[in-house]
């Protein structure tokens, strides 16, 4: 999530998912839980991809910068996948699942 191509990426995956099952489908969720993926693998570095500045657990990343990088680029994922799901479906509602 840290790189920008995965906003496109990500978006163009959920368009052929609206392509496929659009006509059947009509409630549609983009990510569950951003924060848990995003602060667990950049942040903390307990989930994949196991990124984060403590030395003893990650081998990589930096906990100040890229769990905000990464959620910027998971939000914009959803907005462009929210416009794609628009323009393909009309009676449908689509969202994010956030917790906490």
């Amino acid at each position: 999530w840290l790189s920008p191509s995965v906003i496109e990426d990500f978006a163009s995956y959920a368009d052929a998912c609206f392509k496929l099952f659009g006509d059947r489908v009509k409630t549609w969720t983009t990510f569950n839980e951003p924060l848990t993926f995003v602060g667990g693998g950049y942040g903390t570095g307990v989930m994949a991809p196991g990124r984060c500045s403590d030395r003893t657990r990650c081998a990589d990343g930096d906990s100040e910068t890229e769990p905000l990088l990464a959620a910027h680029n998971v939000l914009l994922a959803h907005a462009h996948a929210a416009q794609k799901f628009r323009a393909r479906v009309s009676d449908g509602t689509i969202d994010m699942v956030n917790c906490g």
